[in-house]
């Protein structure tokens, strides 16, 4: 396989990753979030007592995110050399980005940790 094909792979396996990340992002902020986030912390600890719920999602975003961003990493490296691909690296890179920050801002919750591991 050439450097051409590898990067041209890589592109489009960033660009799906990234997607689905950024989509799962944004149906947890208007489906789930929706469910627990109105009068933090407590409501955060009754909808998720007694449930899979919180284990499942991390196990999701725990197997998402680290492939997601070395398949965008190693489609920049092998990839930006070739200047018709880059707005297509800028947007897979920039969709994960987008979906980190939108995850940092809107979905973790602040002040449960220390509560809910104490």
């Amino acid at each position: 396989m050439s450097r051409n094909q590898l990067a041209e792979i890589l592109l489009w396996i960033a660009i799906v990753l990234s997607g689905v990340v950024f989509g799962a992002s944004v149906y947890q902020r208007i489906s789930l979030i929706s469910e627990w986030g109105g009068n933090l912390p407590s409501s955060v600890i009754d909808h998720f007592s007694g449930t899979t719920a919180a284990a499942a999602s991390g196990r999701f975003w725990a197997s998402a995110l680290p492939p997601t961003g070395l398949v965008i990493l190693l489609a920049l490296v092998f990839g930006w050399p070739d200047r018709q691909r880059r707005p297509w690296l800028s947007l897979a890179l920039g969709l994960f980005v987008v979906g980190m920050i939108w995850t940092e801002v809107f979905f973790i919750p602040k002040g449960v940790v220390p509560l809910m591991g104490g």
